[in-house]
């Protein structure tokens, strides 16, 4: 059928149709769907799938069928590859149980120990005394996303934590 699209492929987009209320497509709109649904560019698969023009290809993308196909398995992907925590806990222990050496066993346990805020935060921050007893803990990422407007309200405020500078004691020594 052609080197992007399988068998499967086609079972998979045709397993669609009982679930959306619309006429299904041809064997050769399906195709051209699918080579457009994995990243062809129109023109490019309405020529992969026979199409003579793009025009007729562009037709079939403007047919509420095939919108709706397409957003059906939009949503149906998206669900499909939810991440949670719980699964990326449940990967990592995976990775710790399948590996090879002891290396890659420390990996797994400290990428483990992250996700889970096992380790203290080592971000330098510098906390800001706002007035009217708030206090304000700014790290350089907070400090980075900040707007000019926020960072100006808090200027003031920084004086407070410069050091105030030290006079030196002793004499010029003249030069020779």
């Amino acid at each position: 059928m052609g080197a992007l699209i399988h068998e499967g492929d086609v079972e998979y987009l045709r397993s669609v149709y009982p679930l959306i209320d619309f006429k299904p497509l041809t064997p050769q709109q399906e195709k051209a769907l699918l080579y457009y649904m994995r990243g062809q560019r129109p023109a490019e698969a309405a020529r992969m799938a026979g199409y003579s023009s793009s025009a007729a290809f562009n037709a079939i993308l403007n047919l509420d069928s095939t919108k709706a196909i397409m957003e059906y398995l939009r949503e149906r992907e998206f669900t499909d590859i939810r991440v949670t925590r719980d699964t990326v806990t449940h990967m990592f222990f995976e990775a710790y149980h399948r590996a090879a050496t002891a290396g890659e066993m420390v990996m797994a346990t400290r990428e483990l120990a992250k996700l889970h805020g096992l380790y203290p935060e080592n971000k330098p921050s510098v906390v800001i005394n706002a007035g009217q007893g708030s206090t304000v803990e700014i790290n350089a990422k907070k400090a980075e996303r900040m707007s000019d407007e926020e960072l100006l309200k808090l200027a003031p405020h920084l004086f407070d934590l410069l050091e105030a500078p030290k006079p030196i004691d002793g004499s010029v020594v003249s030069e020779q």
